[in-house]
Protein backbone atom coordinates (compact mmCIF):
# COMPACT_ATOMS: atom_id res chain seq x y z
CA UNK A 1 0.00 0.00 0.00
CA UNK A 2 1.16 3.85 -0.75
CA UNK A 3 2.19 5.44 2.10
CA UNK A 4 -0.11 8.82 1.69
CA UNK A 5 1.67 11.22 4.23
CA UNK A 6 5.61 11.09 2.23
CA UNK A 7 3.30 12.93 -1.10
CA UNK A 8 4.79 16.39 -1.51
CA UNK A 9 5.94 18.64 -4.30
CA UNK A 10 9.71 20.36 -4.04
CA UNK A 11 9.85 24.06 -4.06
CA UNK A 12 8.60 24.91 -0.83
CA UNK A 13 9.38 28.33 -0.52
CA UNK A 14 6.67 31.41 1.05
CA UNK A 15 5.25 31.70 -2.43
CA UNK A 16 4.55 28.56 -3.47
CA UNK A 17 3.06 26.96 -0.01
CA UNK A 18 -0.18 27.40 -1.09
CA UNK A 19 0.14 25.70 -4.90
CA UNK A 20 1.73 22.82 -2.64
CA UNK A 21 -0.63 22.34 -0.83
CA UNK A 22 -3.21 21.98 -3.24
CA UNK A 23 -1.39 19.64 -5.00
CA UNK A 24 -0.73 17.42 -1.96
CA UNK A 25 -4.22 17.82 -0.80
CA UNK A 26 -5.53 16.35 -4.76
CA UNK A 27 -2.84 14.16 -4.36
CA UNK A 28 -4.01 12.23 -0.92
CA UNK A 29 -7.26 12.65 -2.04
CA UNK A 30 -7.24 10.53 -4.93
CA UNK A 31 -5.11 7.68 -2.81
CA UNK A 32 -7.99 7.38 -0.77
CA UNK A 33 -11.00 7.54 -3.32
CA UNK A 34 -8.89 4.72 -5.43
CA UNK A 35 -10.61 2.26 -3.32
CA UNK A 36 -14.00 3.24 -4.39
CA UNK A 37 -13.70 4.96 -7.66
CA UNK A 38 -10.75 4.73 -9.87
CA UNK A 39 -12.47 7.50 -12.16
CA UNK A 40 -12.70 9.84 -9.57
CA UNK A 41 -9.01 9.19 -8.24
CA UNK A 42 -8.24 9.81 -11.98
CA UNK A 43 -9.98 13.12 -12.02
CA UNK A 44 -7.62 14.17 -9.19
CA UNK A 45 -4.39 13.02 -10.46
CA UNK A 46 -4.63 14.59 -13.46
CA UNK A 47 -5.77 18.28 -12.18
CA UNK A 48 -2.64 17.68 -9.48
CA UNK A 49 -0.37 17.11 -12.57
CA UNK A 50 -2.26 20.36 -14.64
CA UNK A 51 -2.02 22.23 -11.44
CA UNK A 52 2.01 21.56 -11.23
CA UNK A 53 2.35 22.51 -14.61
CA UNK A 54 0.79 25.75 -14.69
CA UNK A 55 2.59 26.94 -11.53
CA UNK A 56 6.09 25.25 -12.82
CA UNK A 57 6.09 23.09 -9.37
CA UNK A 58 8.18 19.65 -9.97
CA UNK A 59 6.56 16.43 -8.46
CA UNK A 60 8.75 14.18 -5.90
CA UNK A 61 10.28 11.14 -7.82
CA UNK A 62 8.33 9.18 -4.72
CA UNK A 63 4.86 10.64 -6.36
CA UNK A 64 5.75 10.60 -10.17
CA UNK A 65 6.26 6.43 -9.34
CA UNK A 66 2.78 6.26 -8.28
CA UNK A 67 1.30 7.73 -10.84
CA UNK A 68 0.73 6.31 -14.57
CA UNK A 69 2.31 8.34 -17.40
CA UNK A 70 -0.30 7.59 -19.48
CA UNK A 71 -3.79 7.19 -18.20
CA UNK A 72 -3.33 8.97 -14.99
CA UNK A 73 -4.35 6.31 -12.15
CA UNK A 74 -2.70 6.13 -8.82
CA UNK A 75 -0.72 3.05 -9.30
CA UNK A 76 -1.74 0.96 -5.96
CA UNK A 77 0.06 -2.34 -5.72
CA UNK A 78 -2.90 -4.93 -6.18
CA UNK A 79 -5.64 -2.73 -6.84
CA UNK A 80 -4.61 -0.76 -10.08
CA UNK A 81 -1.08 -2.55 -10.78
CA UNK A 82 1.18 -5.32 -10.77
CA UNK A 83 5.29 -5.23 -9.01
CA UNK A 84 7.48 -7.06 -10.01
CA UNK A 85 11.20 -7.67 -10.35
CA UNK A 86 13.33 -8.42 -13.16
CA UNK A 87 17.23 -9.54 -13.65
CA UNK A 88 19.15 -7.51 -16.66
CA UNK A 89 22.73 -7.37 -18.25
CA UNK A 90 23.30 -3.63 -18.90
CA UNK A 91 27.12 -2.52 -20.35
CA UNK A 92 28.54 0.34 -18.34
CA UNK A 93 31.24 1.87 -19.23
CA UNK A 94 32.07 -1.54 -21.61
CA UNK A 95 31.70 -3.41 -18.50
CA UNK A 96 28.59 -6.04 -17.89
CA UNK A 97 26.35 -5.40 -14.66
CA UNK A 98 23.54 -7.36 -13.45
CA UNK A 99 20.94 -5.03 -12.46
CA UNK A 100 17.07 -5.65 -10.64
CA UNK A 101 15.08 -3.77 -12.42
CA UNK A 102 11.46 -3.12 -10.47
CA UNK A 103 8.87 -3.28 -13.08
CA UNK A 104 5.78 -1.59 -12.49
CA UNK A 105 2.64 -2.86 -14.82
CA UNK A 106 -0.51 -0.51 -14.57
CA UNK A 107 -4.36 -2.78 -14.78
CA UNK A 108 -6.12 -0.25 -16.97
CA UNK A 109 -3.38 0.66 -19.83
CA UNK A 110 -1.46 -2.13 -19.47
CA UNK A 111 1.98 -0.04 -19.77
CA UNK A 112 4.84 -0.78 -17.84
CA UNK A 113 7.70 1.47 -16.40
CA UNK A 114 11.31 -0.12 -15.53
CA UNK A 115 13.53 1.82 -12.28
CA UNK A 116 16.08 0.15 -10.56
CA UNK A 117 15.76 -1.88 -7.51
CA UNK A 118 16.52 -0.07 -3.96
CA UNK A 119 18.75 -2.06 -1.66
CA UNK A 120 19.65 -4.79 -3.80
Amino acid sequence: MVNHSHFFVEGNNIANKCHVQRINYLIQAAALVNNFDNNLARIYVRKAIEYSRKHLLRLDVSVKRYLCKFCHTLLSPALTSTISFKEDIVKINNIKRNIIWTVITCHICKRTRKYPAIGC
